[in-house]
Formats: structure tokens, sequence, C-alpha cells
């Protein structure tokens, strides 16, 4: 797995949209923090606090505040074939989750978003070995 772009906690005011008609091109990760209305191959829903997504290089999706505003920490990586065909077939792409555990899941994106932007000597040990735990 390589991590193109990592950040942690970003919060967006209430006109806030995220539009990726034909995908990005790569995983993106969501970890979402405040209700909002997400649009995942043409199906609107409303998505409660504390749920996350997995999507897929080339799906479709939208994605805005509920309410006054909107927050997440988000991940855009690339995997290798292998690695890819294992999250297809996993079943856990382009499906919103709950998560009960949202405060030590984003509290690992926090240490991953330190590490991805460190020079320090072993900041991509690091970083790798917190992504296996994220995982």
């Amino acid at each position: 797995m390589e991590i193109g772009a990592i950040g942690y906690n970003y919060r967006h005011d209430k006109d806030f949209v995220m539009d990726s008609p034909n995908g990005t091109g790569c995983y993106l990760l969501l970890l979402i923090k405040e209700p909002s209305i997400f649009t995942i191959n043409g199906v609107e829903q409303r998505v409660p606090e504390n749920s996350m997504v997995l999507f897929s290089p080339e799906t479709p999706y939208n994605y805005r505040a509920e309410g006054d505003f909107y927050v997440d920490d988000w991940m855009y990586f690339n995997v290798t074939p292998e690695e890819g065909k294992k999250l297809k077939d996993s079943g856990l792409c382009d499906v919103i989750y709950p998560v009960m555990n949202m405060e030590e899941l984003s509290q690992l994106m926090r240490f991953m978003a330190f590490e991805f932007h460190s020079r320090d000597l072993y900041h991509e040990n690091i970083l790798e070995n917190y992504t296996r735990i994220f995982f």
C-alpha cells in the first residue's frame, strides 16, 4: 500500500461538497465524524456520525454536510493488484459502516498523518506499521 495523501480531523462548512463522478483513480478511506449525505453509485443516503467508507478507485461518489459542518479523517492510497483484488473481494468497498471505536481509529489516522508528513529517519517504517494496525 502506498499512501498518496492523508488528513486528520478536517472540518468544512455547510457549503462543502466533494464530488467525484468518475471516482478518484485510487482508494479513498473516510472516517466520517458528523451526519452527512452521501451518494454512492447514484444512490443517496443519510450517513450518521461515526461511520466509515472505503471507496474503490472507479466508484462515483458525492458527499456533503447534513448540518452546519462536515468533519472527517481521510486517506487516499494505491495498492498492488493483489491487494486490490483482496479489497474488492472482501465486500468492504463502497459501503458505509458504523464505527464503534472512532476515537481509536481517528487517533491512528492522526499518527499516520504525522508520520506521512514527517521527515524523521524511520517515518516510513513507522507509517507502514500504523497502516497495518489500522487495517
